[in-house]
């Protein structure tokens, strides 16, 4: 999936964003990085730094590494793509885990964010409660026949940013 990048508030130079699910709720928070071993975690967000260097900005507990983020062609070739087009700043490519596929017709996914606690959530919301929001994260697929398909999987909506 692809997700425009955005920030909410600031982390220091040696913090990242940590996600963890409980149940349909994924919630992100910063950590130390240097504490990430102690979690068992895996990259879900990576952003493209040059032609051919991608480098992990986001983590997530339990979650399955993408085989395409082993598949360095893969990683040169859509590195190649955004910054020949001026997207290596705007976009990052990230993974969610198989909750998501639990999206109901009527509900989508919406992220909510926090400054004073610094923490992010997302949810299964009715689709008539995004009308602040923006569309954020999409994923792609081949069709029946073979053609590409969009779809939007998260939007964001924060009423203090």
């Amino acid at each position: 999936m692809v997700t425009l990048a955005h920030r909410h508030f600031d982390l220091a130079d040696n913090e990242v964003m940590l996600e963890t699910t409980y149940g349909d709720i994924r919630v992100a928070k910063p950590v130390d990085i240097e504490q990430l071993s102690a979690f068992g975690v895996q990259p879900v967000l990576l952003a493209c730094i040059n032609d051919s260097d991608w480098c992990p900005v986001g983590y997530g507990i339990d979650e399955i590494s993408l085989p395409a983020w082993k598949d360095q062609k893969f990683l040169k070739d859509v590195g190649a793509y955004l910054t020949k087009n001026h997207l290596h700043d705007k976009l990052l490519l990230t993974t969610r885990s198989l909750q998501d596929e639990k999206k109901m017709d009527g509900f989508q996914y919406l992220e909510t964010n926090h400054k004073a606690t610094r923490t992010s959530k997302v949810e299964l919301v009715e689709e008539k409660d995004l009308k602040n929001s923006v569309e954020t994260t999409f994923g792609f697929a081949r069709g029946p026949h073979g053609e590409v398909e969009q779809r939007c999987n998260n939007w964001c909506g924060c009423d203090d940013c």
